[in-house]
C-alpha cells in the first residue's frame, strides 16, 4: 500500500484537471520559451541568463528545456515555478497564465458546487472512520 494516498502500488492515481494541466503544459513549453515570454532575456546564449528572481546582474541563472536553476539565490525548478516566482503568482494562477500566454486552449478547474464540496466531505469522513 501507498501510505501517502492509501492505495496500491498497482493502482493508477486519478488524473485531475491541475495534473493534466501541469503535464501538458510541461509537454509543450520549455524554458526558453518562458524566458523569451516572462523576462527581457530574448536570445539567452549557453542557456545562461541574469536572474530574474532576485534581479542578478551576472548570468547565475542556468536551463535547460524543461528546468532551471540559480547559483546565488538557489531557487529551481520547472517551467511553471519559474512563472510563479518571475509573476508572482500562485500555482494555479501560474497555469492559468501560461495557458492563456501560449493560447494552450486547456480545460480550466471549475470550482465545486456546495453541494459536490459536502458529498465529498462525507464520502472522507466515511474513507476516515
Amino acid at each position: 500500500m501507498d501510505r501517502m494516498n492509501n492505495q496500491p502500488f498497482c493502482t493508477p492515481r486519478k488524473m485531475n484537471i491541475y495534473t493534466y494541466n501541469t503535464e501538458r503544459i510541461k509537454e509543450q513549453i520549455t524554458m526558453r520559451d518562458a524566458i523569451a515570454m516572462y523576462t527581457s532575456n530574448r536570445a539567452p546564449k549557453h542557456n545562461r541568463i541574469p536572474c530574474p528572481i532576485h534581479n542578478g546582474d551576472s548570468s547565475n541563472l542556468y536551463f535547460t528545456d524543461k528546468l532551471y536553476y540559480c547559483y546565488v539565490c538557489g531557487d529551481g525548478g520547472d517551467v511553471i515555478r519559474f512563472v510563479q516566482h518571475v509573476c508572482g503568482l500562485s500555482f494555479k494562477d501560474a497555469l492559468d497564465r501560461i495557458n492563456t500566454d501560449f493560447g494552450l486552449a486547456l480545460p480550466r478547474q471549475r470550482r465545486p458546487t456546495l453541494r459536490e464540496q459536502r458529498d465529498a466531505q462525507k464520502r472522507h469522513d466515511v474513507l476516515m472512520a
